[in-house]
């Protein structure tokens, strides 16, 4: 392996002032960094693995997903991440796959996965049980909180919600918010550990 290759792959993963440093003393994440180093000594186009940033701090952690995402945008290196870390995977992934029982369950891009998730509805109104009456008689699932009423989205949503406010029409709504699911909350969904999308 020539100098000037390891020199280059010291220099992408930010070790090359440490290079001389006993590697004993580094830390978790400078240690981390020395195994992505290792790993892209001979220009690989697949780099797997499994969670690279587990027991490093915020510091390590922002370090190692702004390196994993040099490599990608400017290297063109593909890596496939395994990671619990939902939001990590929120933050970093072009492509998810999610695998339930050896089984792959989901495979897309992080909007597909969103848009396959039902939406909530959620307005703030001055009589919520006399307007959740209302749309329960239109056959739509309504879920009251104190003022709030919140309705599961489903289907083609411009048209639920056009219902929605059709049937709500003599009611003074105070506050209408919409809000889609989190990553987590749609993994549970797909794993069986939640309501089915």
């Amino acid at each position: 392996m020539p100098d000037s290759r390891i020199d280059e792959v010291l220099a992408i993963v930010r070790l090359t002032e440490s290079a001389k440093e006993k590697v004993g003393g580094y830390s978790l994440g400078m240690k981390q960094r020395l195994g992505l180093a290792s790993a892209l000594l001979r220009k690989p186009q697949l780099l797997i693995l499994d969670e690279p940033t587990n027991g490093l701090d915020p510091a390590g952690i922002q370090e190692i997903r702004q390196l994993m995402l040099t490599l990608t945008r400017e290297q063109g290196l593909t890596i496939m991440l395994s990671s619990h870390l939902l939001s990590e995977v929120d933050t970093i992934a072009d492509e998810i796959g999610i695998i339930n029982g050896g089984k792959l369950v989901f495979q897309g891009g992080l909007v597909t996965l969103q848009n396959k998730s039902r939406k909530v509805l959620h307005l703030a109104l001055d009589r919520p049980e006399e307007a959740a009456r209302t749309l329960a008689e239109q056959g739509i699932g309504v879920e009251c909180r104190g003022r709030t009423i919140s309705v599961s989205l489903e289907g083609e949503t411009p048209l639920m919600q056009a219902q929605i406010f059709k049937a709500l029409s003599g009611f003074n709504i105070l506050e209408v918010k919409e809000t889609a699911k989190s990553l987590e909350d749609i993994f549970l969904e797909l794993t069986g550990k939640g309501a089915s999308l």
